[in-house]
């Protein structure tokens, strides 16, 4: 395997080489709930992480969002099954089910059958970056990667294939992301290159299509 992407671990990043470039901007860790349908007001107060701790998130049982959300004092109601979380929150086993900002409408849209809607008034942040990973030893292709990636950032090329994006296009329309609630969680698994990488690489919701 010469090139692999997907969110960051702990253990792919001792495993491999990782790219630190946040291909997704961060927004794999920016997630609006799917709530029951007669529950879209239910976060209309919330305005903390003291205030969410009142409420349970669904989510998979080895996901590592779950374990985010634990670490966060967040309760969980977990599944073994990605297909069985939406009977559960219509079933009122959980109160809300985070999903990245382009996941939710298409989820609510796809099944139907139950009575769910995208709330409406908050968000959670966390980093949960999506990387190129290579293998090890292959320094000369991370590098690479890593130098055209980061030059694309600077002259603004990445900025205008993100923000053409289709799925990020149906985030922004739909999502209302500058009139949210923005609750900032901590990831403590990520690494301490994660967390040095530069801010403005990062989305910023509130300040919208930079």
């Amino acid at each position: 395997m010469d090139l692999l992407w997907t969110a960051t671990s702990t253990e792919y990043e001792s495993q491999l080489l990782a790219v630190y470039f946040p291909l997704y901007r961060g927004t794999l860790g920016m997630r609006l709930g799917i709530v029951r349908d007669n529950n879209t007001s239910l976060f209309s107060n919330v305005k903390n992480l003291a205030d969410l701790q009142r409420f349970t998130a669904c989510q998979g049982k080895m996901w590592a969002d779950t374990h985010v959300l634990e670490a966060n004092g967040i309760k969980v109601a977990k599944s073994l099954g990605y297909p069985n979380i939406f009977p559960m929150v219509e079933a009122d086993r959980c109160d809300y089910f985070p999903r990245a900002i382009f996941e939710p409408w298409v989820e609510v849209e796809r099944e139907a059958q139950y009575q769910l809607q995208v709330e409406p008034h908050i968000m959670l942040r966390y980093k949960m970056p999506f990387f190129f990973f290579v293998k090890q030893g292959n320094l000369a292709l991370a590098d690479h990667l890593n130098t055209i990636l980061f030059a694309m950032f600077e002259d603004g090329t990445y900025q205008k294939l993100f923000n053409a994006d289709a799925d990020v296009k149906k985030a922004l329309k739909l999502g209302h992301l500058n009139k949210r609630v923005v609750i900032d969680l901590t990831n403590p698994y990520v690494s301490d290159r994660v967390n040095a990488i530069p801010s403005q690489v990062w989305f910023d919701p509130i300040a919208g299509t930079k």
